[in-house]
């Protein structure tokens, strides 16, 4: 188990102790004594949360999970509600949150600084009622909103799909931002697929290798999205992506299940410092936001996962 320690911002630095007692649950009989320590630093950390975050939380699948088990005595919403304020605690903003756009409680999320986005319910994205709700809240929340519409869009036909979108969304929500995690630059007729996108994204999100370094592919494992060609009409991702954040747009990375080694990604299976390491790599590649695949797509348990499961497919 894990002891977690919460302290008041005005708390003075230094060491602080407590005993902990640890009891057997039928008899009360006391089965472990201990001292536990923490140290309180001479700083504090503000509610604001510079990275911004999209973690997938499947409602259905912790509902589903908990009524497996037996456990019947909380709703889809309320375990859904729970579990996002969990994931707020730890400062990681889900896809959902927890309360429609039009409902009253939604207010007190979208005014919190640790909420930095959420996802549009795409169900109403043309729904005059949805945009009144958006186009009501104050521009430091609409700013935090994006829709995800399509993803990894891989041929013309999803690319399309984004252009007719983009075309009905600039009517509803003139201002609005999409984003569609994507990881190729496939060639269409007349330009490639980040010049079509240009028109239609305002989040620009992909895998943490469409930054690598053309010298770098000595090493083994290496992966390029843009062709050497691409680069030579286009100029490198990284430079592609600076004039767009110098127009106004955003760029993000994300994580599923891969790319694997060499790069960074987020096992439950691994040592633990790639996680660390990535966000590290988000400052190295100008990246403010983190989009995570799913948190709660559980498949399979710890004791049976073959090494490399994604922490996705691993019950908390």
């Amino acid at each position: 188990f894990v002891i977690k320690v919460w302290t008041d911002t005005g708390a003075a630095a230094g060491l602080y102790t407590a005993q902990l007692t640890v009891r057997d649950a039928g008899t009360g009989k006391i089965i472990k004594t201990a001292s536990v320590y923490t140290v309180v630093w001479d700083f504090s950390l503000g509610e604001d949360t510079r990275m911004a975050t999209a973690f997938g939380m499947g409602q259905s699948h912790i509902y589903n999970s908990y009524t497996k088990a037996g456990m019947k005595d909380m709703s889809s919403q309320q375990l859904y509600k729970m579990y996002y304020d969990y994931m707020l605690e730890n400062r990681i903003s889900c896809y959902i949150l927890p309360y429609n756009l039009t409902e009253p409680e939604v207010a007190d999320y979208l005014a919190n600084p640790r909420v930095t986005s959420y996802g549009v319910n795409w169900i109403h994205v043309g729904s005059e009622e949805y945009a009144n709700a958006m186009l009501s809240f104050n521009p430091d929340w609409m700013k935090k909103g994006y829709f995800y519409l399509v993803d990894e869009p891989t041929n013309t036909t999803l690319l399309n799909q984004i252009k007719q979108h983009g075309e009905r969304l600039s009517v509803t929500y003139p201002t609005y931002r999409m984003l569609s995690p994507f990881f190729t630059d496939i060639n269409l007729d007349s330009m490639d697929e980040i010049e079509f996108l240009r028109e239609y994204l305002g989040i620009w999100c992909t895998k943490v290798n469409a930054f690598t370094p053309r010298e770098y592919s000595v090493v083994p494992g290496t992966r390029f999205m843009t062709t050497a060609a691409q680069d030579e009409k286009y100029g490198t991702f990284s430079e592609r992506m600076a004039k767009e954040v110098a127009n106004g747009d955003d760029l993000w990375v994300y994580y599923c299940w891969e790319p694997e080694q060499p790069y960074c990604n987020w096992m439950l299976t691994d040592d633990g410092t790639e996680c660390i390491v990535s966000v590290w790599q988000c400052r190295n590649t100008k990246c403010t936001g983190l989009l995570y695949w799913g948190t709660t797509y559980w498949t399979t348990d710890l004791k049976s996962a073959p090494a490399g499961t994604p922490v996705c497919e691993l019950p908390l």
